[in-house]
């Protein structure tokens, strides 16, 4: 989740062609030094100014969603990741490594990417991850150490039965998201600002959908 200037595969742009069609790739992070949100700036806004359209990531509270729920959405996505997300440079959430916390590092936000309100958000809400986590796996059961821990404290529960689950929901399933949105899409440029983690999938998507990697081809393992 934290990369510096330095972090090439993450900031390379990716890109893809298929007929008349250019999709660009750029690798973010929740948290970098300064320097690496004004490389990607520059990029995009480069890519902007050629008449890309944008998608990025944001996963969200669904409008409506009663402050109980949400708490114990927040309750459950904790215990399926491992800690509490939002600001990850909040040195008041003790549930973050202490590595997000110190040196240089801030907060990734649209601003920072060049990124505004007119830009396509494709993420899920919490609703929606804990929803298809517990259609696949069963309902997450909230113990009672993740009900006595406050949101921001030390996480140590390691007794639930979803803990440090989160794969499913947070990699395959966002991912997927975005390469339909790619897939269906009528613009013909299309730059996906996305973490840089969720590439290894996206990438053997396009290519079985006929896409073509225009950059040197990879093999992850």
């Amino acid at each position: 989740m934290i990369l510096n200037s330095r972090a090439t595969h993450a900031r390379e742009l990716k890109v893809f062609e298929k007929d008349d069609q250019k999709v660009v790739y750029i690798g973010t992070t929740h948290l970098a030094k300064p320097s690496f949100f004004k490389e990607v700036r520059q990029q995009v806004d480069s890519l902007r100014n050629e008449g890309f359209v944008f998608i990025k990531e944001g996963v969200s509270i669904k409008e409506g969603t009663s402050d109980k729920e949400v708490d114990t959405l927040r309750r459950k996505l904790r215990q399926l990741i491992g800690l509490t997300i939002g600001d990850y440079s909040n040195k008041e959430n003790k549930s973050l490594p202490k590595l997000y916390t110190s040196g240089d590092y801030i907060m990734q936000t649209d601003s920072l990417l060049g990124l505004n309100s007119t830009d396509k958000r494709v993420d899920l809400t919490y609703n929606e991850m804990i929803a298809a986590h517990e259609e696949k796996y069963g309902e997450i059961i909230l113990t009672e150490c993740d009900w006595k821990t406050d949101l921001f404290d030390k996480y140590d529960c390691r007794d639930g039965n979803a803990y440090n689950q989160s794969f499913y929901v947070v990699d395959i399933l966002r991912t997927d998201l975005i390469v339909d949105y790619v897939l269906n899409t009528e613009a013909k440029k299309v730059a996906v600002i996305y973490g840089a983690g969720h590439f290894k999938w996206f990438y053997p998507d396009l290519i079985k959908n006929g896409y073509e990697y225009k950059n040197e081809k990879l093999n992850f393992r």
